[in-house]
């Protein structure tokens, strides 16, 4: 093909794309408030979810006894691949909180060291407590 041939054949398909491009936007389905929609009729929304398939553990937990420990809801458990998110609970009362836990040597014979916030929300003082950890995930889940 010459030059000008060539020009035109792009030429053509360049406007064939733009007319398929504005015939499919006019036609699009739109929502209520007249945006257009993919036509489904769905969202996508995360819930926290239980995971002892991950992590789940029984043993005790003591406070932090640093007089600098860092604020937070946070632990350390020994062995961890990755820091994860868990629901630690005290077996005698019952008392559960949402912490952040990271990999270390909890120390002291715990299973579980505890900052002294996640510890008061706990009701763990002096003396080391009987606790689960489990791990929490956030799942996508489709809503309709």
């Amino acid at each position: 093909m010459d030059d000008t041939r060539m020009t035109r054949h792009r030429l053509t398909i360049g406007l064939a794309v733009v007319a398929l491009a504005i015939m499919s936007a006019c036609s699009a389905p739109s929502d209520r408030e007249g945006r257009p929609s993919s036509g489904l009729d769905f969202q996508i929304a995360f819930e926290e979810r239980l995971r002892p398939d991950i992590i789940f553990v029984t043993g005790t937990a003591r406070r932090d006894p640093s007089p600098g420990a860092a604020a937070g809801l946070w632990g350390v458990l020994r062995g961890l691949p990755r820091a994860e998110q868990a629901v630690v609970e005290n077996l005698g009362t019952g008392a559960k909180a949402t912490i952040s836990l990271y990999s270390g040597n909890p120390g002291g014979g715990a299973t579980l060291r505890l900052s002294p916030q996640a510890a008061d929300l706990l009701g763990v003082l002096e003396d080391p407590v009987e606790i689960s950890v489990t791990a929490i995930r956030q799942e996508p889940v489709l809503v309709q």
